[in-house]
């Protein structure tokens, strides 16, 4: 790892040229590994720049001692200052009102978030909890090591020029400019930074220019940002503790992280308290109402998420912001407004597939198939994803374009993809073929339900009977009632087995007839 001095003088290099989100990712590193009063008053510092004063004024209070020193008071009281009546938001709309009144659906009481001291280790519901809060951190003045930030960073002028140059810009050219502003001395981490967070480059790209740096630079995003050493993205920002949830944190960009973090674990109490808790911390931040937005989705009540949402984007047009708008939308069926906002959110977060994928499954429910199968495509240029691979010969075979399916399966050679192998055999009537595949397609219940249609197909009435309850038992989905029933009904009447007819619907509730919102 770099030195601490080399990181804490790059740290307060890029706060001198207003470069403030990586300065305050790097100085929150930093004093974690030192407790030095050096890195968090840079970092305090930081987060007044990015307008994180409710977050300061937390911290201060709950650690007073501080407050003995001048340029700690300093801050202190210019937050305050900053804040003005607004300590506590005056007006909260419906959908955050909502959240902190007890709810039956999540069995959440009010009480539990009075008279905590906002320490969020007091909100857990027998899930893991959010652990110590600030109350518990200690912010020790003295020194723990004998460590000198003495070393003397530049940035190149033009970095930080083509930085606002960029930030001004829309989509291609401000990603285009970031890139170039990275490149002129690769230490500007603020211009990778903001390609990250803003989705304006593809994992491949991130990747290149990552390899480009310095050993000091590959040391400290490696530590600190992307945690690359797998050559995987989903590290990010975790790389340094191996669980958010037992220390705080400061940057509000976390918020984000750990909600889609969340949302994908399906964490509702957890989701819910990082919610709350970044309402009270950060009610000013873009974050803490994509945070909001992705609670409610996961609750799929879209109305509340949409609300909160609307009420982020009065702070900041954020990409994807729209991404979570178009799924509400979608989901309450507002298919014009919902591809309004997937065109905006793609327009914005040029190095995403997700924008494209939802303005495909959107298309697809719209009976569109030629533009669905247009963006689909352009997707899988971003990015090669099970999920957009998946949707995408789906559309095929629906369209009953089974050799093209077949061939761009073979061409990716992909086991999870052999259940749409399976079907594309089946409408060409080749069971014994299909069933081949079939048997190396993982145990779920839509193996179940496929096993139990070929083997009715066949007229095995007993065997298919059983495999259909095996399906019901892992997964409730109303085509394998029907089909439960008609092999009943064959059973006792000894009619002429028709089960040939449902082979489209079974596939169409497996692969292609709804669209999940689990893509964040």
């Amino acid at each position: 790892m770099s030195s601490l001095s080399y990181i804490y003088s790059l740290a307060l290099k890029l706060y001198e040229n207003d470069l403030n989100w990586s300065s305050v990712l790097i100085s929150e590193y930093l004093y974690r590994k030192t407790s030095h009063n050096e890195s968090l008053l840079l970092l305090l510092k930081g987060l007044f720049r990015i307008e994180s004063y409710t977050r300061i004024v937390k911290l201060m209070e709950d650690n007073g001692h501080l407050l003995e020193e001048f340029h700690f008071k300093i801050i202190y009281y210019k937050a305050k200052h900053r804040l003005g009546d607004k300590e506590r938001a005056a007006v909260m709309d419906s959908a955050i009102s909502k959240l902190i009144k007890p709810s039956k659906g999540t069995g959440i009481s009010q009480s539990r978030f009075c008279g905590t001291n906002e320490n969020i280790s007091n909100f857990g519901d027998g899930e893991q909890s959010f652990g110590n809060g600030d109350n518990s951190l200690v912010l020790d003045a003295k020194h723990p090591e004998n460590i000198e930030f003495n070393q003397k960073i530049q940035l190149e002028t033009k970095s930080v020029e083509l930085f606002f140059e960029a930030i001004s810009k829309p989509d291609v050219i401000k990603k285009n400019l970031l890139i170039e502003s990275f490149q002129c001395d690769n230490q500007n981490l603020e211009s990778l930074f903001y390609l990250y967070k803003d989705d304006l480059v593809t994992k491949k790209e991130l990747k290149k220019l990552f390899r480009s740096t310095s050993l000091h630079i590959k040391d400290i995003c490696n530590e600190i940002f992307f945690g690359l050493e797998d050559c995987t993205m989903h590290n990010l920002f975790n790389a340094y503790r191996s669980c958010f949830y037992e220390l705080p944190f400061y940057c509000p960009f976390y918020i984000f992280v750990y909600s889609k973090d969340l949302f994908y674990k399906n964490k509702k109490q957890l989701l819910f308290n990082l919610s709350f808790a970044s309402f009270k911390l950060y009610p000013n931040s873009i974050y803490t109402y994509l945070s909001l937005g992705l609670y409610f989705i996961l609750l799929k009540d879209f109305l509340e998420a949409k609300k909160c949402l609307l009420k982020g984007a009065e702070i900041e047009k954020n990409g994807h912001l729209f991404l979570y708008l178009g799924i509400c939308y979608s989901a309450l069926r507002e298919c014009e407004n919902a591809v309004s906002c997937f065109n905006i959110s793609h327009r914005m977060l040029i190095g995403s597939w997700k924008p494209v994928y939802y303005l495909a499954c959107e298309h697809q429910k719209m009976t569109n198939y030629e533009r669905a199968t247009f963006y689909f495509k352009e997707g899988l240029e971003i990015e090669r994803t099970h999920k957009l691979q998946e949707k995408y010969v789906s559309l095929l075979v629906f369209c009953e374009y089974y050799e093209e399916a077949l061939s761009y399966l073979a061409s990716q050679n992909n086991p999870k993809h052999y259940l749409l192998r399976v079907y594309c055999l089946l409408f060409k009537g080749k069971i014994n073929e299909s069933k081949g595949y079939l048997a190396k397609c993982e145990k779920d219940w839509k193996f179940y339900a496929t096993s139990a249609y070929i083997e009715h197909l066949l007229n095995n009435l007993d065997k298919a009977a059983d495999l259909y309850s095996k399906s019901l038992l892992i997964h409730n989905e109303t085509i394998i009632e029907e089909l439960m029933s008609l092999v009943i009904e064959n059973q006792a009447s000894k009619t002429e087995n028709d089960v040939y007819k449902y082979c489209t619907e079974l596939f169409d509730n497996l692969f292609s007839k709804s669209t999940e919102f689990d893509v964040v």
